[in-house]
């Protein structure tokens, strides 16, 4: 999308729209048009700075963000790892007790925790596909 389109969407926007809007979720060109259009108006929005990975330290804490099976938390941690979310399995327990098939737990950065969320939120399981594509009428005419 062009500069001048971000700068007139902004523009069009109440104080409330524009409040809505999650800066870090935009492009570097949509970024400057809607700081443009804060500063235009005198507004400034407090945002919490991403985290970087690079500086994670050990007091950060680790929060569980689900349990998942052999399958799932290979794709899980390739979704969070794509999103720059570091993760970390919980240690296997001696005797594989709970067994391997019960999942374990996967571990991300407490500040993180809602972004991971969001992502497996956003992800459309292939059982889900699979049952819309069963469920799908085609027209009649079709």
């Amino acid at each position: 999308m062009p500069a001048d389109e971000f700068r007139e969407h902004y523009a069009s926007l109440s104080e409330e729209g524009l409040r809505e809007i999650n800066r870090a979720d935009l492009t570097d060109a949509a970024r400057a048009c809607y700081d443009d259009e804060l500063a235009s108006r005198g507004l400034t929005i407090e945002s919490t700075p991403p985290l970087d990975v690079e500086r994670l330290t050990d007091d950060v804490a680790w929060v569980p963000l689900g349990t998942f099976n052999l399958d799932e938390i290979e794709q899980v941690r390739a979704l969070l790892d794509f999103e720059g979310i570091p993760s970390e399995q919980e240690p296997r327990p001696p005797g594989n007790y709970p067994p391997l098939s019960a999942g374990s737990a996967l571990f991300v950065p407490a500040p993180m925790l809602e972004g991971a969320r969001e992502i497996l939120a956003a992800q459309v399981s292939e059982e889900e596909l699979i049952a819309e594509a069963e469920a799908y009428q085609p027209p009649e005419d079709a």
